[in-house]
């Protein structure tokens, strides 16, 4: 379910940045997509995604922010950080990839949606 939400999302932002380009031409952003639950059992969804160098970050957290509300499980509880330098970019790709809080480490990386394995 999680799968679809996401792809859902994915395809409005990716239209949202590059237009019929996204259809046309398969332009989209690159993302790491990671599902985990916390202590609670609830489950949510860690994302890292490419930002347009077209795009100022105001403009695309406003872009995240709208695609994700129009998703069926679009809470209103979304956390947007752009990490100011390579060692706060490593510290959220290990935070999303932390083990302790996913039951099956190797079904937890959301495959159909991670498009940064995608050659370019």
């Amino acid at each position: 379910m999680s799968e679809q939400n996401f792809r859902h999302f994915r395809n409005m932002l990716n239209k949202a940045i590059f237009g019929n380009s996204y259809k046309r031409f398969g332009k989209q952003l690159s993302m790491l997509v990671v599902r985990e639950h916390d202590s609670t059992h609830r489950h949510h969804i860690h994302a890292i995604i490419e930002q347009p160098e077209n795009r100022p970050l105001s403009r695309f957290i406003y872009d995240i922010d709208q695609c994700w509300q129009r998703t069926r499980f679009g809470y209103k509880q979304i956390h947007i950080e752009k990490p100011d330098g390579p060692e706060r970019e490593d510290g959220w790709l290990f935070y999303s990839l932390k083990s302790r809080t996913k039951v099956d480490f190797s079904s937890a990386i959301d495959w159909q949606n991670s498009t940064c394995f995608e050659s370019r």
